[in-house]
This record gives C-alpha cells, sequence and structure tokens, in this order.
C-alpha cells in the first residue's frame, strides 16, 4: 500500500493518500431532513407507547438510539408533518450539542434540532461516515468563534467534504477504529468509575463529619431528622435562620471588570461593581440547588441564587456551615419529579443544621478542608487522564479517516 499522499485543498482534512478521493456530503447520501416538536401542552401528542422521538439529549447521552426519553402518538405526527425514519439513519446534532452523532437503531421521528441523513451505501457506509463525523466535530464547534450559541443549518452540513477511500478500505478503516475505540472507551469506563466513587467518598466523608463529629467514643442522641440520625449529645440542632440571613442575588447586565458574577455553574462573567464583599455561603435557589459555594472577597451574584455573609452569621462559622449544608441537606427530596429543581428561602430556612461548639467547628473544618484536597488532588488527576483518552481516541479517529493512518488491505 502507497503512503503517498496529496494535499485534499480542505483544511480539516489536509494531506490525503493518492488514490482517494474528497466528496461533499450532498452527493454521498439519499436524503436529509430535519423534524420538529409538537406542542408540550397538548396531552394528545405524547405517549409512552407511541413513536420513538428523538432530541439532542437522546444523542448525547448514546451514539446508537435504541429507544428515546419522549415518544409521540400518531396525531402529533400528522399536526408536526413528521417522518418517521428507518434502522440505519444517520443523527447529526445542529444545535446545542453540535456535531454530535448517532445511528437509529430503530424506527423514530426526531426534532428540529436534528438532521436525519440517509447514506448511499454504493458510496460509503454508515460506519464510516459516522466516524468522519467524530474526527470532523472539533472542526465544526472552532467555527462557532466563542459565540453562545453556535448552529449548523443543512446546507452547511450537506456542502461539508469527507474523504473518500474505497468501500472496501472504508470497511477495514471502521474496523480498526471500533477494535481500538473499544479499548480506549474501557479504559475511559475505569476512569470514570472510579471518580463517581471518588465523589461518593467525599459525600461520605463530609456528611459523617458534620452529623457524627470527629469523635467517634463520642455520646449520642436522636436529632429528630431521618437523614441525619443520631448526632452527638452536646450538640444543637437549630434551623438555617437562625443561623444564617438569606439574602436573594440580583440580575445584572454589565459585562467588565473583574469582579466574579456566579451564578448556579460557577463564575461565568465579571463586573466592576459588587454586590457584597467578603466571605459568603452561596447557594442555589433553583437548577443546581445541591452545589453551594464559599466564596471570598468582592463578587456579585445572580438571581437565581442567594447568599448569606459572614457578618450575618450567629455562632457558626461560614466554612462549617458550607460543608454542614453539603452534608445535611436531603436535595433528592427537592429534587424529586422536577426538570427544573428548585429551593424556596423558606425552605432554605427551615433547613435543620446538626452544630457543635465553635472548637469543634473549627475542628471539623481543618479535617475536612485537609481531605478534600488530598480527594480534589486524585480527582484532578482522573479527570485529565480522562480527557487525555478522549483526545487520543479523537485524534485516532481523525487520522484513520483522513488517510494519515493507514489500514492493510
Amino acid at each position: 500500500m502507497s503512503n503517498e499522499a496529496k494535499n485534499s485543498s480542505v483544511a480539516w482534512i489536509g494531506k490525503k493518500p493518492l488514490n482517494w478521493q474528497s466528496a461533499k456530503l450532498k452527493y454521498l447520501i439519499k436524503s436529509a431532513s430535519s423534524g420538529g416538536t409538537p406542542d408540550s401542552s397538548n396531552d394528545d401528542f405524547y405517549s409512552h407507547t407511541g413513536v420513538p422521538w428523538t432530541t439532542i439529549s437522546d444523542i448525547t447521552n448514546s451514539s446508537q438510539i435504541k429507544d428515546t426519553a419522549k415518544h409521540i402518538t400518531d396525531k402529533a405526527l400528522k399536526d408536526k408533518n413528521l417522518k418517521i425514519y428507518p434502522k440505519g439513519t444517520i443523527l447529526l446534532a445542529m444545535y446545542a450539542s453540535v456535531g454530535k452523532v448517532a445511528e437509529l437503531c430503530t424506527e423514530a421521528s426526531v426534532n428540529q434540532a436534528i438532521l436525519a441523513i440517509s447514506v448511499d451505501t454504493s458510496k460509503v457506509t454508515n460506519d464510516y461516515i459516522k466516524f468522519c463525523f467524530n474526527a470532523y466535530e472539533p472542526y465544526i464547534t472552532s467555527e462557532s468563534n466563542g459565540t453562545t450559541q453556535f448552529n449548523l443549518n443543512a446546507s452547511k452540513v450537506l456542502n461539508l467534504s469527507f474523504p473518500l477511500p474505497s468501500l472496501e478500505e472504508q470497511d477495514k478503516i471502521s474496523k480498526e477504529i471500533s477494535k481500538k475505540s473499544s479499548v480506549i472507551d474501557q479504559l475511559i469506563s475505569n476512569q470514570e468509575k472510579q471518580i463517581e466513587k471518588l465523589k461518593e467518598y467525599r459525600q461520605a466523608i463530609i456528611t459523617k463529619a458534620v452529623t457524627k463529629g470527629l469523635d467517634p467514643n463520642a455520646p449520642m442522641k436522636d436529632s429528630g431528622v431521618e437523614w441525619i440520625g443520631e448526632i452527638p449529645s452536646i450538640w444543637i440542632t437549630p434551623k438555617f435562620k437562625n443561623l444564617a440571613v438569606l439574602s436573594n442575588g440580583k440580575e445584572i447586565e454589565e459585562d467588565g471588570g473583574d469582579i466574579p458574577v456566579y451564578g448556579s455553574g460557577g463564575i461565568f462573567k465579571y463586573t466592576s461593581h459588587p454586590l457584597f464583599d467578603g466571605i459568603s455561603l452561596l447557594t442555589g435557589r433553583k437548577g443546581t440547588i445541591d452545589n453551594p459555594m464559599l466564596v471570598s472577597g468582592a463578587f456579585w451574584t445572580v438571581d437565581t441564587m442567594f447568599y448569606t455573609s459572614a457578618i450575618n452569621l450567629k455562632n457558626v462559622l461560614p466554612e462549617y456551615l458550607f460543608y454542614a449544608f453539603k452534608g445535611c441537606c436531603n436535595f433528592n427530596f427537592y429534587k424529586s419529579g422536577s426538570v427544573l429543581p428548585s429551593m424556596t428561602q423558606s425552605q432554605i430556612n427551615n433547613i435543620i443544621i446538626p452544630l457543635p461548639p465553635l472548637y469543634e467547628q473549627k475542628n471539623i473544618v481543618d479535617f475536612l478542608q485537609a481531605k478534600m484536597g488530598q480527594i480534589d488532588l486524585l480527582l484532578s488527576l482522573f479527570n485529565k487522564n480522562t480527557e487525555k483518552l478522549k483526545s487520543y481516541k479523537q485524534s485516532l479517529i481523525y487520522e484513520y479517516v483522513t488517510g494519515k493512518k493507514r489500514v492493510s488491505l
């Protein structure tokens, strides 16, 4: 097999083998179309036993669509004039998770954010074109140029150029990528399992420290709260409102400056005007309610967050209150059955906080900070390894589908 190469004249492909062609997607397919979204308020349009209806989240969760989170009725299909696509249809995300690709393993409809592609198997195989999309994904997303929401459209997709070896070599390439990817995927899965175990261990350490203390021989008493159980007998159980004053964040439009603006996902922009300056516990009002943050210094926080300042705390260290909030609040209770879980000010104010004396709070905080540092270091290492494996898999796919790596025919 010749290793000679020529310039493809396509930026993302670069050089390709001499005997390979290049072709735009529109010349490699039989059809391509997108779907729509039936009115979510109409109960006649959705059914657990209806036609699978594919959304971006389905594609994000799996590259093989065997079923979908939502199903629609025949009435919905007729109302939105939706198609039912056969098994083997390639699905490409055009909005949100742009460039993500999957294949239908069952008959299904799709929403408007997905392009359903039927390939011409006399020119290209399903597996090979999926791997081409995998390789193309970083180049697709790089076109966003930093915009908040970058979208594709059918015209852009159909005019994407792909490297085109023979069908025989496409098949060989796909099998080689699948074989090597399965090994990498197993390694990634092992890393992710370790990450989840560490996160569970971290949560267990926090919960034990703020409900049982550090002395295993301390006399205990019933806290009166089911998910807290027994606490040391000298501890008290005040409500959150008796320890801190909650304040509501405020929406902000200004950009610029060096003062961080916090949302439920962390810092998302900066301002030149602080809402508060000092140590503060931030907790989500909507969305990620189980992700409290302890911040120090000048900051702003938006109206989907509450904050409490150190100057408004009574007989409790802000660091201890942070760990107690993470360890004692049954967030699953507030998440139950809700697409966007939320906690009201009243609900937070009535959370029971197991409270030791100040000297013991300090000991618990010191213990947890040391433990969290160790665990966070391990989590960082596992996350870096996971990202390296994903990057290696991505580069491997790219090298095979562009002919930088060859397989024996």
